[in-house]
């Protein structure tokens, strides 16, 4: 990080930013821990594309028009 911005410059406190950062990259790392482990994955690297996506109404609609089955068999949700 730069600056030429002399004020800037006596504010910045790069231990306390180094502070922060290892605090912040830490959460992260506890976070991806967590959302792999709810995945059923042993290790953030297994984790895959598909779960890494964020679920909104929009996405759910989509997911399940990709799992209903054609027309005349059986539908995703276990009915015929």
């Amino acid at each position: 990080m730069t600056t030429q911005d002399p004020e800037l410059e006596r504010r910045l406190d790069p231990e306390t930013g180094a502070r922060w950062m290892t605090n912040y990259l830490k959460a992260l790392t506890m976070e991806l821990t967590a959302l792999a482990r709810a995945c059923g994955k042993s290790n953030v690297h297994h984790l895959e594309p598909d779960d890494l996506v964020a679920l909104t109404v929009e996405a759910a609609a989509m997911a399940r028009s990709r799992w209903r089955a054609p027309t005349g068999s059986r539908t995703g949700d276990g009915r015929a």
